[in-house]
């Protein structure tokens, strides 16, 4: 196959927490709430490749700006410079807090290109490439004959040549 020529990447990096870690924090998290007087409860954990989102239900009447309000306590107790709060998501009733890694999962071209959503991809899309993944960890591939124009900025070190590469092999 051709994807043996690129370097196997999936077990590479600490990126990868225990089930039981991440359901401490997220007490964690909720007893931090608690504390601040927002009764909420966890709802569900989507764990990415850099970060954790912790999607809380909140107690009826529960005014979503006091989350907001307190969001450097929160990133205070889970020992990171900030978290992400997310409005209402649709169709679920919660709110995510989103939580960056300490140490990212590497995310390798090799474990997208071997996906069923590339291959799916692949069939569909008449020049499909590969950007990576999501917040949610699900692989994101564009179809680049679509794709009318790309920019590529950032600053110096970010991985723009390493984009530019992989959509390349791609």
């Amino acid at each position: 196959r051709s994807s043996d020529l690129l370097e196997d990447r999936r077990n590479q990096g600490k990126g990868a927490v225990a089930k039981r870690d991440l359901q401490l924090n997220g007490l964690t998290l909720i007893n931090t709430l608690n504390s601040f007087k927002v009764k909420a409860a966890l709802d569900r954990i989507q764990n990415g490749p850099t970060i954790t989102t912790y999607e809380i239900r909140l107690a009826p009447g529960t005014n979503v700006q006091r989350v907001h309000a307190i969001d450097k306590n929160l990133a205070l107790c889970m020992n990171v410079e900030k978290v992400r709060i997310t409005d209402p998501i649709a169709g679920r009733g919660t709110i995510g807090i989103e939580v960056p890694k300490l140490d990212p999962t590497v995310v390798g071209l090799r474990e997208i290109i071997e996906t069923k959503d590339f291959q799916k991809a692949c069939e569909k899309m008449d020049l499909p490439v590969v950007v990576g993944r999501d917040t949610k960890g699900v692989p994101l591939i564009l179809d680049l004959h679509k794709a009318s124009h790309m920019p590529v900025a950032g600053a110096t070190c970010p991985g723009k040549s390493v984009a530019i590469h992989a959509i390349i092999s791609s």
